[in-house]
């Protein structure tokens, strides 16, 4: 792996730093302001895609978004469609029936979450729309041609509920994953119109740019997917713009609490934000120093990273979850091991490519990049930490599927038949995981490293399937890979 050499600097905080002795050198500058952040618009690299133009404004007082939005949607596909589809997440946050990740029942809301359309219009005429427990649909009165392009636009008020979800306010940390209405995705299948499911990441969405202003009281730090390309305060507001090139999703992580230190690597500005709280604990600098190691190793890996930040929040969650450009990683991780922290740090990094860059069906097909990020966060280890650590953390993975008995695995299924976390987790995480280590076992480094950048090259900004996977490892481990993939996956 790459040597390292960062230069962090610490914003709003006044810690001196030296030179460490673990091979990556951290210096002091001063604190910059909010403003110096910004980065030059720049056009989009593919301006064909959907464009979302969200204009939003949270206020901390009742924990309630109003925002306006709006959807050039171009019809790309094979037939005309005389309807469209699109998520409403935060209805699934209701106090009766939110979601409830991996079991924290203490974490269940007294305040439920709340996505209200309060008008909805097709090219400026106002359309008729059913809303259902997390999608809305809308019939248009004249269909979606082939190849055209049309303009959505909505208003819309959220209700964040009190709950540290993947969306959701506690402690003053807005979480807000999957916060505004997102097209469905139209595959050969038809609408993709699954409702949020409390086990896996129910999700499934295609490449789009954004451009999302949001508000927020003067004071409060906005950590976002994209970049900051203006920041403007008046009165005791700050609206932040931020803009996402060929992003599959669009997140933030809003709070009067942190702090954040930044370093670049390559043309990319990595942040870490932080509550205040735990501004002087020692492993600050060994979680942005992981961040850059993840990103380095799999730009060499598997194809580059193409955007302008990564943001790595450690905000109330009970683990670590994936966005396009920002994750979140849970602050508790602090109290347990610098081993803990760096695997979740490098496993949502790793999910920067598998599901940020090569989609997926994630409900449908969501081992294929829990499968992939898994393996490959294990990979990563080899040259950080050691042959045997990697195959300590196999043995660990080997041990936990044959507690289930190996046959009664069955990887390739949805999430919807699973009833439990533990029973998905050992499905799609430990056991494609295993999958790719016999394949690395038996075919060695390189042709790992060939299959990583071939499926980059051939699906980074599209969908990874179960065919198309099985075809990429066909081009690199030859047709009898398939006799292997039948015993590990069915």
């Amino acid at each position: 792996m790459k040597k390292i050499i960062v230069c962090i600097i610490f914003l709003m905080s006044f810690t001196m730093l030296g030179c460490q002795d673990n091979g990556v050198e951290l210096a002091y500058e001063e604190p910059v302001t909010l403003e110096e952040e910004v980065i030059a618009k720049e056009p989009f690299t593919d301006p064909l895609l959907n464009y979302y133009q969200i204009d939003a404004s949270l206020d901390p007082e009742t924990s309630i978004i109003t925002a306006s939005q709006t959807i050039e949607y171009t019809n790309n596909e094979t037939v005309d469609l005389t309807e469209i589809y699109l998520h409403l997440y935060p209805n699934a946050f209701t106090k009766e029936s939110q979601p409830n990740l991996f079991g924290n029942s203490d974490e269940m809301s007294d305040l439920g979450g709340q996505i209200e359309i309060t008008s909805l219009s097709i090219d400026g005429k106002e359309v008729n729309f059913l809303e259902g427990p997390t999608t809305t649909s809308v019939e248009l009165s004249y269909a979606f041609k082939k190849n055209e392009t049309y303009t959505i636009e909505l208003d819309y008020l959220v209700s964040v509920s009190s709950t540290s979800e993947r969306f959701g306010v506690a402690n003053d940390i807005y979480n807000l994953g999957n916060w505004y209405p997102i097209l469905a995705v139209y595959d050969e299948e038809g609408w993709n119109v699954d409702p949020y499911l409390s086990i896996g990441d129910p999700f499934y969405s295609d490449m789009s740019n954004y451009d999302i202003k949001m508000t927020v009281p003067k004071g409060y730090i906005v950590a976002g997917s994209g970049y900051i390309e203006s920041l403007k305060t008046l009165e005791n507001k700050t609206t932040y713009s931020f803009r996402a090139d060929g992003m599959r999703d669009f997140a933030f992580v809003i709070s009067n609490q942190f702090e954040y230190i930044k370093s670049q690597l390559n043309d990319t500005t990595v942040y870490l934000y932080y509550p205040k709280s735990v501004k002087k604990h020692k492993w600050l600098e060994d979680a942005m120093l992981f961040s850059l190691e993840a990103i380095s190793s799999f730009e060499e890996i598997i194809g580059d990273y193409p955007y302008k930040t990564y943001s790595v929040v450690l905000t109330n969650f009970p683990s670590g979850m994936e966005y396009p450009g920002l994750v979140f990683i849970s602050k508790g991780y602090l109290l347990d091991s610098i081993h803990a922290l760096r695997t979740v740090i490098v496993h949502e990094t790793a999910h920067q490519w598998f599901y940020g860059l090569i989609g997926d069906d994630e409900i449908d097909e969501g081992w294929i990049d829990e499968g992939l990020t898994t393996f490959f966060t294990a990979y990563f280890e080899i040259e950080y930490s050691g042959e045997h650590f990697y195959q300590d953390t196999m043995k660990r993975y080997q041990n936990r599927v044959n507690e289930y008995g190996f046959d009664n695995v069955v990887v390739a299924k949805s999430a919807k038949e699973f009833d439990n976390w533990g029973d998905y987790g050992v499905a799609a995480y430990s056991k494609p995981a295993l999958m790719y280590h016999e394949i690395y076992t038996i075919y060695g480094d390189e042709k790992m490293k060939a299959f990583a950048k071939y499926i980059y090259e051939h699906y980074a900004y599209g969908i990874l399937k179960e065919d198309d996977l099985r075809e990429a490892l066909i081009a690199i481990y030859g047709v009898e890979i398939n006799e292997l993939l039948d015993t590990w996956l069915y």
